[in-house]
């Protein structure tokens, strides 16, 4: 099970340090989306193919905070220096969510869960095409999508007080700080997946506040439960040397003439 806990206070940390950029960003894409949708028939297609382009680079930049990284409020239009494969990513994650809720509707949020990570994969991974996304998004929910549910859930509260001002506390601290922290699974569950594969080193939040690259403290949560200690300087033989005690011991043993085992062999022989 992931740390939620830890996870929602990093993210908190990340949004507080970093509230301007986070909350600049997501106006602009907010408006956007309002914009676009304001228009009729044009409003939609644009919606269509801009808004989900810009999403997965609002996506992407939290995902670079959450690591601690620098970014620039140009980096919310990121998605478009790769606009097919993001475009054509995105949608093909909605259609299997779709053709899932025709089954029914509890397999299509199951399914909404299992492709969660692909929006990231797509920007974080750009190597890797739809298909891939969506296999490796499975992969690495696998027995986690629980934990991503209860996630949203402990939104609910924040969801209630916002009804209250009228939405202001939605759009300036709720959204914001859920899409946060759903970024930091994705961080939580990557770092995972590259130990796990054997991969170097990814960030690791080592204090609430910042991230080191290539560091190998990472708290509990980070780690599966297999070892993985580095193997540098395990022999699988001991190294036999002039100096090594043990040695110097056993020749002595054997050499020395009080040696009982060896009076008795020569009485034997005699």
């Amino acid at each position: 099970m992931l740390d939620r806990k830890t996870i929602k206070q990093h993210a908190k940390s990340v949004l507080s340090a970093n509230y301007g950029v986070i909350i600049g960003t997501f106006a602009v894409y907010s408006l956007i989306s309002f914009v676009c949708g304001m228009v009729p028939y044009i409003g939609g297609i644009a919606c269509m193919i801009v808004v989900p382009v810009v999403m997965i680079g609002m996506m992407n930049l939290l995902v670079r905070l959450y690591r601690g990284e620098k970014v620039e409020f140009s980096d919310l239009f990121n998605g478009f220096q790769n606009f097919g494969h993001n475009l054509g990513g995105y949608w093909y994650m909605y259609l299997f969510i779709f053709l899932w809720t025709l089954l029914l509707y509890i397999p299509g949020i199951i399914k909404g869960y299992a492709y969660f990570m692909a929006p990231y994969i797509l920007m974080d991974q750009p190597e890797i095409d739809a298909t891939e996304a969506l296999e490796k998004s499975k992969q690495m929910t696998n027995g986690h999508k629980m934990d991503l549910f209860v996630m949203h859930l402990s939104f609910i509260g924040w969801a209630l007080l916002s009804v209250f001002t009228f939405g202001l506390l939605s759009f300036f601290y709720v959204v914001p700080y859920m899409m946060l922290t759903s970024a930091g699974y994705y961080v939580v569950l990557r770092n995972q997946e590259i130990y796990t594969t054997g991969g170097a080193a990814a960030y690791t939040p080592n204090t609430p506040n910042s991230f080191e690259p290539n560091s190998f403290t990472q708290p509990d949560y980070y780690q599966p439960q297999s070892a993985y200690q580095p193997m540098n300087n395990f022999t699988s033989t001991p190294v036999l040397t002039d100096s090594n005690p043990y040695m110097d011991n056993k020749i002595e043993d054997e050499n020395t003439s009080e040696n009982p085992y060896m009076q008795d062999m020569g009485n034997d022989q005699i």
